[in-house]
């Protein structure tokens, strides 16, 4: 027995009945009936560069014991047949299924690849069970976890210090029902690993954090009795001290904070304390020890993601207190009088509204991670400033993903940098519920293949490896240094997994060799080599 739902008539065969559009249909059994009953893989969204299976399984429907064919095509993202192949299946008994191995094939390019399953048999008296279909997507990046602090937290703020590569993490509410903190804790990307730095002076949480020319400048949120502060305290990175600066001009949660220049600290919007978004804005200039106003918003915010990108302010997601954006809100400050912004809406956001959630920027590149845009969301979305479009990344591994508030996610900046993004701690429940996580996690993105690509910006060092295909299990890196530098090699297998890593200091001038003798499996890797400012990507090859 089927049930289905039909907006016009049922079926002329068989027999039936019908009621409010929907059909109830008895089908009488039928002797010779093969089908798809599943697609078992690829289903599942991947590395570029990677082998997946091809296998399904298929189902004699029927009442007669059954020879058929089963068959497969895979489209790549540019609709060409990627891969292609048929399995004759024998005497596969009535009702009985069949597991089927297509074998496997690599994955050569980025996109949407489309999964087409299908029997063909003859005198098959039924083909609705015929076929199947299904997409999965191969992307050049993929989620690596961290080390975890030991500490839950949401609602927190983070920090980037590009002059010492670290990032610090600030207050926050362990619990989700206000059991705030008053944490710094400071994580080293190079050596992936955490260190506990002075608590600052009160517990707060719902605020935000800018970093300006050696100092963390932590902005509004709410103290321990859950009021909402105006305090303003800075944090000496290299002395571990804290101290306070000019209060804010207003007292609100969940504002938006961009750096400009690593001059001036921009307070933008936030959530007062008679529960509007507002549309204020200003500046702190450390000079003066002064906060002073600039343009106001278009439209109210709060719990807005916010990044800057030269002179542009991006805000990402973000509500009025009433419903949430659906596009980006643009800002340009007029060099020449910071108090002057021109604010304009954006391109529209890739799900129909979101709020809560973190963003972050990377060269031409802006990314957005999760929020509440209805009932919670793991999505990860890239923004391509120049042209202006979206194009979906892998999850983030977690269910559901919100900043509960603070800004998790930060970029990095440091010139051996492979990561995207750092994403620290969050709430993960559904939308109405808090349950903050320890759980901390990168994204990688694999590098180009397509050989050496040299980029010569202030010096004329080289880089070349010995060969694509290495017949032992060495791998030889020759570089000729004309002016010193640092030389950083990371190597990756087509996974994303970090097999190999090297860096050393200040490099002399001449030529220098390095054998990478790792205990490495056949396959496929890829190696990038920065020496100075020359970046090397290559494929390698180990057969043995």
């Amino acid at each position: 027995m089927w049930l289905y739902w039909d907006d016009n008539a049922y079926s002329s065969w068989g027999w039936g009945s019908s009621f409010d559009n929907v059909v109830i249909e008895y089908f009488l059994p039928v002797e010779n009936d093969a089908g798809m009953y599943a697609i078992n893989g690829p289903v599942s969204d991947t590395i570029i560069g990677a082998f997946v299976q091809v296998n399904g399984t298929v189902k004699n429907y029927g009442t007669n014991t059954y020879s058929f064919e089963s068959g497969i095509n895979i489209y790549d993202p540019d609709l060409i047949i990627a891969f292609t192949n048929t399995i004759q299946v024998d005497d596969l008994a009535p009702s009985d299924t069949l597991n089927i191995d297509f074998g496997s094939f690599q994955l050569t390019k980025e996109g949407t690849y489309t999964v087409e399953m299908f029997t063909h048999a003859l005198n098959d008296t039924n083909s609705w069970n015929d076929s199947l279909t299904t997409t999965f997507n191969s992307f050049d990046c993929y989620w690596e976890s961290l080390p975890f602090p030991g500490i839950r937290n949401q609602n927190h703020a983070v920090a980037y210090d590009p002059v010492n590569d670290l990032f610090f993490i600030t207050g926050g509410d362990s619990t989700g029902s206000n059991n705030l903190m008053d944490i710094c804790l400071e994580f080293d990307p190079e050596t992936n690993t955490w260190d506990t730095r002075q608590p600052m002076p009160i517990k707060r949480a719902g605020h935000r954090a800018g970093y300006r020319n050696g100092f963390i400048h932590i902005l509004c949120g709410m103290d321990e009795s859950i009021t909402k502060i105006t305090n303003h305290a800075v944090y000496d990175i290299d002395g571990n001290s804290w101290d306070t600066a000019a209060p804010t001009p207003i007292t609100v949660t969940r504002p938006c904070v961009v750096t400009w220049k690593d001059s001036l600290v921009y307070l933008i919007g936030g959530y007062d304390e008679y529960h509007d978004a507002l549309t204020d804005v200003y500046f702190y200039e450390a000079t003066t020890n002064s906060w002073y106003t600039a343009t106001l918003l278009p439209r109210r915010i709060h719990a807005g993601g916010a990044e800057i990108k030269g002179d542009s302010i991006f805000i990402i997601g973000g509500a009025d207190g009433v419903s949430h954006y659906s596009n980006i809100l643009l800002g340009e400050i007029n060099p020449a009088d910071p108090r002057d912004i021109n604010w304009s809406w954006g391109v529209s956001l890739p799900i129909e509204w979101n709020g809560d959630n973190g963003i972050s920027i990377k060269d031409d590149k802006a990314y957005m991670i999760g929020g509440d845009f209805d009932d919670g969301t793991n999505e990860v979305w890239e923004y391509d400033i120049k042209n202006e479009s979206w194009d979906p990344l892998p999850d983030y591994p977690t269910p559901f993903i919100s900043t509960g508030g603070g800004d998790f996610t930060e970029r990095r900046d440091a010139p051996d940098s492979l990561g995207v993004f750092y994403c620290f701690m969050g709430d993960t429940a559904r939308y109405g519920y808090a349950k903050p996580t320890d759980e901390c996690y990168k994204l990688i993105r694999i590098p180009s293949s397509a050989g050496i690509e040299e980029e010569e910006k202030t010096t004329k060092n080289s880089i070349s490896l010995n060969s694509t295909i290495n017949l032992t299990n060495e791998i030889i890196i020759n570089c000729n240094i004309v002016e010193r530098c640092d030389l950083r090699i990371h190597m990756h297998d087509v996974l994303g997994r970090q097999v190999f890593s090297h860096l050393e200091k200040n490099i002399a001038t001449g030529l220098h060799q390095l054998t990478i003798k790792e205990n490495l499996e056949n396959g496929i890797y890829f190696i990038r080599i920065e020496a100075g400012p020359i970046v090397g990507n290559q494929k390698v090859i180990l057969i043995r």
